[in-house]
């Protein structure tokens, strides 16, 4: 430690080692020679507070004991280093029973170990200087050490294993043997203190090595005093005595260790749980004010976890007392935060209201495109939330919550912003083939979504009935967000997105198609059209379907597979479930029926090609309803036509149309193959 500073008495000469004048505080001895200026004497009484300690050394020494004998350890520790005077007294022999009496008061204080002086030990527990150093802000002492010291002065103090074996051997082999196999019978040693983490870029030694313990250079010095104080030859016996004892001596300095390290660690419990209480308040009084000041939605709005976040913000989490100056600091710095609680809070507020508003939307569409009896192509109409990118649609939909939007309110431009959609999806559709198709051989009054090749292929779960135009409008794919080519469609922050659900998470796009299988589709529908006789670039759907000629695969007639026989949608499929994602697919090669073998391809068809309620298990819709579908077996649609529609007869519903297959949800071929055996 640095060496004490010398009192100096009042004519100037040091005080050479007589203490037994230092019992009072008041002694002339070691009281600092004031000023004799009255000017300077007034001016610094001026400065000294109310309720100071400059009156004490004046009081009687009965008087002054009787005061002290009250405090607390800590509390002398601290006068002690008030001033010189303070220090001395407190610090002087004669006093000690002063000490005494401050233990007795503090009673969680942990057991003084033997060896130690009261006052060292209150030292120890409470001092955060750096015994070496002097240093500031050392926390925690090294309590099997009995010391402490700073980051830097620690590994000074200190020697590793390696050089307390070195500095052993040069003293006595056979301490140095006796160390090395039990070190901890002979000294404490604490873990040598690694990088956190290994640094990237190359093998880090000190992290990846097996941990090592420092050793304190005060103990050893004091293990080798102790040892050459024993007899040149020692036998075992004193060997034996002598690690035997030096053990017992740190299994009660660990006891003692322990006991601080305890008390420290509820010490150290204690004041943050009085810090946590003064935050508890300070963030209580910030809540009350900011509910004074207009901000209470806001704060209802956090809720319980928006509220801890607040609390952990840096103007709110000061452990001390909310002052007015206090408070205009908090408010300028809560003020962002507090704008954007309130921007959240009346979007979340705005966003049923949207909500129940695309609910209306959709009531209104619904009463725009269908009619009864209903029929597939109904259903292939836009929904509530395709509309929502149309500027239209934004001054109802987003319409301030005080004002009244119904139903009826968005009858008047729904007829219009739907023939708008259409018209853009057919647009885009149109765009999206015109490169695959010989345009100037189309005939004229011919739309190119109406040609038999204008399908959309978009992998084996779809059916050709449903990758044409408008029965594609239906895809939920198309809405969904899955694939990144389907984001951007609504900029960030857009008034609608609170509409989206968990199956349509955007308007409707045709960015979801790709190029290089619509391409491969068109090509597979050239080779079925040409096959059957047709002109691809010229036959329509509609002449397609009245075509009764049936196609055979040529790939699976060269492999000696069974005779099977298909119409168009069935070639197509079959063709797309045998591509292995090659540019040529094999499976695409046709051979028409020739007329000799349709006879009996009619006659398996006639049964086979029969649509029942148990040819679809799912996606059946009701034309005299505006549910779309029910996702159960056959007998409940049979259950719902006789209670609701007193139709018994199902089979004729679904021959009449009563009943139709939703194009959204097909997995069945309307005219599945036939296999024809051999004559």
């Amino acid at each position: 430690m640095p060496p004490r500073k010398r009192v100096k008495l009042n004519d100037g000469k040091a005080l050479a080692g007589d203490r037994t004048e230092l019992t009072s505080i008041s002694n002339p001895v070691v009281a600092s020679a004031a000023s004799t200026d009255p000017d300077a004497e007034s001016s610094r009484k001026s400065r000294i507070r109310k309720g100071c300690l400059k009156d004490i050394p004046n009081c009687a020494v009965e008087l002054q004991l009787e005061i002290f004998g009250y405090l607390q350890p800590q509390d002398l520790f601290n006068l002690s280093r008030t001033c010189k005077a303070f220090h001395s007294f407190f610090l002087h022999r004669s006093n000690e029973r002063l000490w005494e009496a401050s233990i007795k008061n503090d009673e969680d204080l942990p057991e003084r170990p033997p060896w130690m002086s009261i006052p060292a030990f209150i030292h120890l527990l409470y001092s955060p200087y750096c015994q070496n150093c002097a240093s500031p802000n050392v926390r925690k002492a090294t309590w099997l050490w009995f010391a402490r010291y700073c980051s830097h002065c620690l590994p000074q103090m200190s020697s590793s294993t390696m050089a307390v074996e070195e500095k052993l051997k040069r003293v006595d082999a056979v301490l140095q043997r006796q160390f090395k196999n039990q070190p901890g019978w002979f000294l404490h040693g604490i873990d040598e203190e690694r990088p956190k983490d290994p640094q990237r870029g190359y093998y880090n030694y000190r992290y990846h090595r097996q941990q090592e313990k420092r050793y304190l250079a005060r103990d050893v010095d004091q293990l080798i005093s102790k040892w050459k104080a024993l007899p040149e030859r020692k036998g075992y016996d004193v060997l034996d005595a002598f690690c035997l004892k030096r053990k017992n001596e740190l299994i009660v300095r660990v006891k003692y260790a322990r006991d601080c390290e305890e008390w420290y660690e509820e010490r150290k419990q204690d004041r943050k749980d009085e810090l946590q209480d003064v935050r508890k308040e300070r963030f209580e009084a910030i809540l009350e004010l900011l509910k004074e000041t207009g901000w209470k939605k806001e704060l209802d709005f956090l809720g319980k976890y928006g509220l801890e976040k607040m609390s952990r913000l840096p103007v709110v989490r000061q452990s001390t007392k909310l002052t007015d100056k206090g408070w205009e600091k908090v408010q300028d710095a809560l003020d962002g935060f507090l704008n954007d609680t309130r921007a959240q809070r009346l979007k979340a507020e705005k966003e049923p209201i949207i909500k129940e508003r695309f609910a209306e939307l959709d009531a209104a569409i619904v009463a725009y495109c269908v009619t009864f009896p209903r029929n597939a192509t109904m259903r292939c109409r836009p929904l509530a939330f395709d509309l929502a990118p149309m500027k239209e649609l934004e001054r109802l939909a987003n319409a301030p919550v005080s004002e009244n939007v119904t139903r009826e309110s968005f009858a008047s431009i729904v007829p219009k912003l739907v023939d708008k959609w259409f018209a853009k999806q057919k647009a885009e559709f149109e765009s999206f083939l015109r490169p695959h198709i010989k345009c100037d051989r189309v005939p004229q009054g011919v739309g190119i979504l109406d040609l038999a090749i204008a399908v959309f292929n978009l992998g084996t779960d779809y059916r050709p009935s449903g990758l044409r135009y408008p029965y594609i409008l239906t895809q939920w794919r198309f809405r969904g967000s899955n694939s990144k080519r389907l984001l951007g469609v609504l900029p960030p922050g857009h008034y609608a997105s609170c509409a989206a659900n968990h199956y349509y998470q955007i308007p409707f796009t045709v960015s979801g198609l790709d190029k290089m299988e619509v391409e491969q589709g068109i090509k597979w529908m050239r080779s079925i059209l040409t096959a059957l006789g047709l002109d691809p670039d010229r036959t329509t759907a509609a002449e397609l379907e009245k075509c009764e000629g049936r196609l055979r695969c040529a790939k699976c007639k060269a492999d000696g597979q069974p005779d099977v026989v298909y119409a168009w949608e069935a070639a197509f499929l079959h063709t797309a479930n045998n591509n292995s994602g090659k540019k040529t697919c094999y499976h695409s090669r046709w051979v028409r029926v020739k007329a000799p073998d349709m006879a009996r391809v009619k006659e398996l068809e006639a049964t086979a090609h029969e649509v029942t309620l148990d040819t679809e298990r799912f996606g059946w819709c009701c034309s005299l309803c505006l549910e779309d579908w029910w996702p159960g077996k056959a007998n409940e649609i049979r259950q719902h036509l006789a209670q609701k529609h007193q139709i018994e007869d199902a089979r004729r519903a679904v021959e009449d149309g009563t009943v139709y297959i939703n194009p959204e949800h097909r997995r069945v071929l309307r005219k599945p193959p036939v296999t024809l055996l051999p004559p």
